[in-house]
């Protein structure tokens, strides 16, 4: 176990991985009783970083086939998102809950899968670049008229557009963003600054498709997402025993499971703490239920790894 864990320490940039569960961490937070600065600083960036990560690492020539590529995305997140929407929809028999962060995965399929077919669709062109760019373009403007009418599209594909410019821009800038590092202390002054811009502006929040203002919001969500990648590049250059280091890079290999069961799993000891305190938001009950939280989830990670992978997403290699 220790000689595999080395190897992975080795072949793979952490980075990303730990950037995801320094966001995944962030989500679970933004979904509870925080003040409104905090919440807006999360929120400014933590929904975006997972398209734009997600952009980073698509790779157009390992599908040869659009089918192919179907196929694959479906089984990495429709089955999961399925999976965790029935276990939520049987929980509301006996729990007044509501699984808010589960928009996110039919949403980042058809994105996926829209710009997959854009690029293939942009090969048989002349002018490849300027047709990406224009369809993109076309989609993310779209999306952005349905935030003004207030439009919801079942599956809340109403943010595809707006999910659709940090998953491109992650794709583009991936050869950029894989070489890139800063010293800590410069990302610490600049995610100073952000923050300070950051809290005055409108919040952004992807679910219901609030862009905020529009375009300077998406700008620093991309310039947050690109400091929280730095900063996570920094941490993946320390010891692979720290613990921290282990812990958002496991919250970032594992997020799709602190996605389907965190808010579920939250709002149940809410309904059981209710019986026996009067405060459920208390900060002393808010921390016990967070810690017992990450340490199921851990367990539980390690369950379905071994006996049904594809609950997140994953698949035994033959």
């Amino acid at each position: 176990m220790v000689k595999s864990n080395q190897i992975f320490f080795k072949e793979r940039d952490l980075s990303f991985d730990i950037a995801k569960g320094i966001a995944i961490f962030l989500m679970v937070i933004g979904h509870t009783s925080i003040p409104k600065i905090a919440s807006t600083w999360i929120y400014s960036f933590h929904m975006p970083l997972f398209f734009f990560v997600s952009g980073v690492f698509f790779n157009l020539k390992k599908y040869s086939e659009w089918s192919v590529f179907f196929i694959a995305k479906s089984k990495t997140l429709l089955i999961p998102y399925i999976f965790y929407l029935l276990f939520s929809e049987l929980l509301k028999l006996t729990c007044d809950t509501s699984n808010v962060t589960l928009w996110f995965l039919p949403v980042l399929f058809v994105t996926e899968i829209l710009f997959y077919t854009i690029v293939r669709l942009s090969e048989r062109v002349r002018w490849k670049s300027l047709l990406t760019f224009s369809l993109i373009t076309i989609f993310a403007i779209s999306s952005y008229i349905l935030s003004l009418f207030e439009i919801i599209i079942p599956f809340d594909l109403q943010n595809v557009g707006h999910s659709l410019i940090y998953y491109s821009l992650g794709y583009y800038l991936s050869s950029w963003i894989k070489r890139i590092s800063m010293k800590l202390w410069k990302i610490f002054l600049l995610m100073v600054a952000y923050t300070i811009v950051v809290v005055l502006l409108p919040k952004l929040d992807m679910l219901p498709n609030h862009w905020s203002i529009m375009p300077i919001s998406q700008i620093f969500a991309v310039a947050g997402t690109i400091l929280i990648i730095l900063g996570a590049r920094v941490m993946a250059s320390w010891n692979e025993k720290n613990h921290l280091l282990k812990f958002f890079n496991w919250a970032g290999c594992n997020s799709i499971i602190l996605v389907g069961f965190s808010i579920p799993f939250i709002t149940v000891c809410n309904k059981i703490g209710g019986y026996y305190i009067e405060d459920t938001h208390a900060i002393w009950f808010s921390l016990i239920k967070h810690i017992v939280m990450w340490i199921t989830m851990y367990y539980l990670s390690g369950f379905f790894l071994k006996y049904a992978p594809w609950v997140m997403g994953k698949y035994k290699v033959k």
